[in-house]
Parts: C-alpha cells; sequence; structure tokens
C-alpha cells in the first residue's frame, strides 16, 4: 500500500503558531505554510550541520542591513524541529517577487538591479568575522567543474560528448591559472534569479542560503547569468539580450565590488563552471532534461565565441 503524503502543516506548532490554514508544497523538501492569521512561512527540510552553521552568518546580514531569511527559533529555541526522524526550519516569508524572464528579456537593463543586490550581499558577507566564515564549507572550483564534467559524461553517448572534452580541458587549465589570486569569501553559491526577492521599493533580499561557502566571489553573479542564459535560450533575439544582461548585471555589481582587471578575465570561464557544475547537480539528481539544458547553453556560448 503506497504510503500518504507528508503533511507538515500541524509542524506549526512547534512555533507556537498553531497549525497552517494552507499548505503548497514548492520542492521535494519545502513547504510554502500559511497561518490561521494571514502570515506566510516556509518549511524547510535540512540538516543540522548547516542550519547550525549559516544561522550566525544570516543573523550578522541582518544586523549590517541586507535583507535575508533567517530561522525561526522554536518554542523551546531550538533552530529545527523534529518529526519522525527529520528535521525542519522555519523562516518568515519575505515579501517581495524574484524578476520574471520575461521583464528581464523585454529590458535587459532591470538586471543592473540584479547585479547590485548581488553585490551589497556580498559587501555583508565579506565583512563576516573569520570564525564564523571557518563554520562553513571552502569550495574548490576546479575540482566541482571536474566533478560536474564526469557525471555528464557518465550518462552522455561518446559521439555526443566529442564536443565537451576539449571544453573541460580548456576550463580546467583556464581555472587553474587564472582562480588562483581572485578574490574569495563567503558566497551565496545558488544565486540565480528565484533566490533573489525584490520588494515594492526594489529593496532585494535574498533566500536558500542552503549551498553557502567560501568561493570565488565572481561565482555568484556568474552563476546569475548562466541561469539567465539557460532560461532565455530559445528567445529569437537570444545573442543580443543575453549580451545586454551580461552588460547590465556585472555593470551593477561593479558599482558596489569593483571588479578587478583579473576578476573581468575570468567571467567567461567562470559562467561555463557554473553551466557544467549545474549539468553535473542535475545528472546526479535524475533530470536529464536540465543537464541537456545546460549543456546547450554551454555549447552556444562556445559557437558564439568571438
Amino acid at each position: 500500500m503506497p504510503s500518504l503524503p507528508f503533511d507538515p502543516r500541524h509542524l506549526l506548532a512547534h512555533w507556537s503558531l498553531g497549525s497552517a490554514v494552507k499548505c503548497e508544497q514548492r520542492s521535494e523538501r519545502a513547504w510554502h505554510l500559511q497561518a490561521s492569521d494571514g502570515k506566510g512561512y516556509y518549511l524547510k527540510e535540512h540538516c543540522d550541520r548547516q542550519v547550525v552553521a549559516a544561522n550566525p552568518v544570516l543573523c550578522h546580514l541582518v544586523a549590517h542591513g541586507v535583507r535575508v531569511e533567517v530561522p525561526r527559533p522554536t518554542a523551546d529555541g531550538s533552530l529545527l524541529a523534529d518529526c519522525e526522524g527529520r528535521r525542519f526550519a522555519l523562516y518568515d516569508e519575505l515579501l517581495g517577487a524574484s524578476f520574471e524572464i520575461g521583464s528581464l528579456h523585454a529590458s535587459p537593463c532591470s538586471a543592473h538591479a540584479l547585479g547590485v543586490a548581488i553585490g551589497q550581499l556580498h559587501r555583508g558577507l565579506a565583512s563576516c568575522p573569520g570564525d564564523l566564515v571557518a563554520r562553513l564549507p571552502r569550495t574548490h572550483l576546479q575540482k566541482d567543474v571536474l566533478d560536474g564534467a564526469g557525471a555528464v559524461q557518465a550518462i552522455m553517448a561518446s559521439s555526443q560528448a566529442a564536443w565537451l572534452g576539449p571544453v573541460v580541458a580548456e576550463l580546467s587549465a583556464a581555472l587553474g591559472d587564472l582562480t588562483a589570486e581572485l578574490p574569495r569569501h563567503l558566497i551565496h553559491n545558488d544565486c540565480h534569479t528565484g533566490n533573489i526577492i525584490f520588494a515594492d521599493c526594489r529593496e532585494a533580499g535574498f533566500i536558500d542560503f542552503d549551498f553557502m561557502r567560501t568561493n570565488l566571489r565572481i561565482f555568484d553573479p556568474c552563476y546569475c547569468l548562466a541561469g539567465l542564459l539557460v532560461d532565455g535560450l530559445d528567445h529569437k533575439d537570444q545573442a543580443p539580450i543575453w549580451a545586454g544582461l551580461r552588460h547590465h548585471l556585472l555593470a551593477g555589481y561593479d558599482s558596489i565590488c569593483c571588479l578587478q582587471v583579473a576578476e573581468h578575465a575570468a567571467i567567461a570561464y567562470v559562467i561555463w563552471a557554473a553551466l557544467l557544475i549545474n549539468a553535473g547537480w542535475w545528472s546526479n539528481a535524475g533530470r536529464p532534461d536540465l543537464v541537456g539544458a545546460n549543456l546547450r547553453a554551454l555549447h552556444w556560448l562556445m559557437s558564439t565565441r568571438s
């Protein structure tokens, strides 16, 4: 007999919020809950280590004026609630909305606001005390690229993968040569447009810090650009739109966090890296459609490079 779907509405009681009157599952491990007073919350299944390590950083960001979601303590003061051997954190819903890809295509200059938002987040993250930073992982970008490429190549036919091998080799060499001295600090590390929420006053907020770690700081704006490329790949005017999005997002970021010459030189490669890492992640998650979308975007970049 199949098991019943998990219903998390009663879990609000762990935070003395009664029971949810509405529940919508947003992903495999995340639900949007509405309490009886109309307030919205996100319930997310987590492992202890990431939540405990990330929480002081998120509190630091709030103290420095950055709008982020912070786990709400339970009635007994814990960061996580237990249910059936699973662990859950609750976050107050950040009011606002993320940019729609259609509006960005219609007005690529709007991407400037995305770059500014990421820069403001980075200004806060770069100021985190070292003892907080040390609690979170450090990324080796070259290794992540090779791991992602390996996962993708394992499921591709040799004829399909013929173009990918030289790209991986060039990218691996470039990351080894270019990134050694580039600025790095804590970053969001999953900085797609859906995780950037703009309030009516255009103040930006950030959600989903599950992958926060030390990495090249330009990975976040490059990751955001990689997602925009994937989402807009079938647009008939993709080339000029992509050029505009890339220019305006990076200009916005540069207005807050001045990009070094070496970072400008590395941006194209870090976008490649983001696409390959994402393709590998989706390969391991059993989503060949999203593997293909990221590889199509990477192939498009290769075919249009000057």
